[in-house]
């Protein structure tokens, strides 16, 4: 697990949107189907183990003593509408964690009254958020009837009880360790994930909730009870663990960057350009899909997609083809598409099994050349492309008269523009519905895609790390470096099904807002 080392608006941000369920919409075909557990299914699954577990504990005390009162039930607490702070999917449920984990304050130091073998122990000193520092570890006597109470298990979530109340970590060590009463132990019932709650009570810490419930006025003490008694957001076990690792996907790109900020404030501009970078890559390489894709039913590989959509490209082909024929029996026909061959050595990584890697010449329409008609139109050029927002802001309405020789590639509602010149200076668009009718110059790379894309995945592909770096290798000249459209058109591309290009456009578009 990433250690969290700086609280900041991105990070909040971040966190906020994954404890309210906005972070991890790639649950949700699994969540939506009638066999999927809810929340409030999960929670209701953990009273029942808890009631289990009192009846077999009275039992076996039945055999000792024949008159030990039956336990009262267990049941799930009421949580009152103005104790709810924030809304959540109707497939998660609120809940305390008193609920759903056992709690309990570690050993009292008492050099006078502590005896039986010296151990080591963890007092608040060795938590910090995330990490637990075991540069220093001090001893106690404990006796061996404690051992068993205080002894740590792996998974175990511990949690600072004063001064910087709620500062958590995760013992996940199989070395012996015990525990002081400045750390509260918490465990969880059945398999939940105690990294989805750490990360709870580390924006819970975020949002002031920890300090609002503990006591003291010059130190805080967040005492059991009001531990126990906040009330937690519960999602379906499946979704904590997608949380958890897009949590651990994104986080430590953070930590990374705000590092190098931390080392060299004017980098602190550049932050949410190279975290963007970074989330564009995960996309392409399938890691920001990963646990969509262990519930998704995917109905077309990017393989078959390729087949079938060149498949159809030659029918279409020879229909027109024998359609000429009608009018010119001598009409050629048309040499049959066939998906280029890419060699190992040009696949530049990994990428899931339902992917494949395409070639531009396979993927992209040819270019069409368009004269400019009327009295006036609108021209396109690389000054007319923000390329720190990468749209297109500064189009030029020039009388047709005055068109300049490069004005000539016909434009369609979701083409992306690629400036073959100075491809690393990022004159990328979206071509939006308003700039359809215009006229690009021929220093753009018009992508048209026939099918094998979604059209926003595509922009984001184009403007990822690999394809700007990737295409830049290629650049040429000295006073004007460029590349050209065989460099494009031969360079090889990751295909996902379109079902994964959709979610991951809809995961990008959910992280992109908060990088600012």
């Amino acid at each position: 697990m990433a250690q969290i080392k700086k609280d900041t608006s991105l990070r909040k941000a971040i966190l906020q949107a994954a404890i309210t369920g906005q972070l991890i919409s790639s649950c949700h075909s699994e969540l939506d189907s009638e066999s999927a557990e809810t929340g409030k299914e999960l929670l209701d699954k953990i009273i029942e183990e808890r009631n289990n577990k009192l009846l077999v504990e009275w039992e076996e005390t039945l055999k000792k003593n024949p008159k030990a009162k039956r336990p009262a039930p267990v049941v799930a607490s009421e949580i009152d509408e103005e104790e709810i702070p924030f809304e959540i999917p109707e497939n998660w449920s609120w809940c305390r964690l008193g609920d759903i984990c056992i709690a309990q304050l570690g050993k009292t130091l008492d050099k006078v009254k502590n005896k039986g073998d010296e151990v080591p122990y963890l007092c608040s000193i060795n938590v910090n958020w995330g990490k637990i520092d075991l540069e220093k570890i001090k001893t106690l006597k404990l006796e061996e009837s404690e051992k068993q109470k205080y002894l740590l298990k792996k998974g175990d979530l511990l949690i600072c009880e004063g001064g910087d109340v709620g500062r958590s970590a995760i013992w996940n060590s199989d070395e012996i360790m015990y525990y002081q009463n400045a750390l509260h132990r918490v465990r969880f019932f059945l398999n939940l994930n105690q990294k989805y709650f750490y990360y709870v009570l580390f924006q819970y810490k975020n949002l002031g909730f920890l300090d609002a419930v503990s006591k003291g006025m010059t130190i805080k003490h967040l005492v059991q009870g009001a531990l126990l008694n906040l009330t937690i957001p519960l999602p379906p076990l499946s979704v904590q663990n997608a949380i958890v690792e897009i949590l651990e996907q994104v986080l430590p790109l953070v930590d990374a960057y705000e590092n190098a900020i931390l080392q060299k404030e004017e980098l602190k501009g550049a932050l949410p350009d190279k975290v963007k970078k970074a989330i564009l890559q995960e996309a392409i390489t399938g890691k920001l899909t990963e646990a969509w894709r262990k519930s998704a039913t995917i109905k077309e590989s990017g393989k078959q997609l390729l087949d079938r959509i060149i498949e159809e490209r030659n029918a279409k082909a020879f229909a027109e083809w024998e359609e000429a024929l009608k009018k010119n029996p001598k009409a050629k026909k048309p040499a049959a598409i066939i998906a280029s061959e890419i060699e190992e050595e040009d696949i530049p990584f990994e990428v899931p099994e339902s992917w494949c890697w395409v070639k531009g010449k396979n993927i992209f329409a040819t270019m069409e050349s368009i004269k400019p008609q009327g009295e006036t139109f609108t021209y396109i050029d690389t000054d007319a492309v923000n390329n720190k927002l990468n749209i297109i802001d500064n189009p030029k309405n020039l009388l047709v008269k005055d068109a300049p020789s490069r004005a000539s590639r016909k434009l369609h509602k979701g083409d992306v523009l690629f400036s073959m010149v100075r491809p690393y200076l990022k004159n990328i668009a979206f071509v939006e519905d308003a700039f359809a009718d215009a006229i690009a110059s021929t220093g753009f790379y018009v992508m048209t895609q026939i099918g094998m894309y979604n059209p926003k995945f595509l922009y984001y592909m184009v403007l990822s790390p690999y394809v700007i770096d990737g295409l830049h290798y290629f650049m040429k000249g000295d006073n004007s470096p460029s590349i050209n459209t065989t460099d494009v058109d031969n360079f090889v591309y990751p295909l996902p099904p379109l079902e994964e290009q959709e979610e991951i456009v809809r995961k990008v578009e959910e992280l992109f807002p908060l990088c600012k």
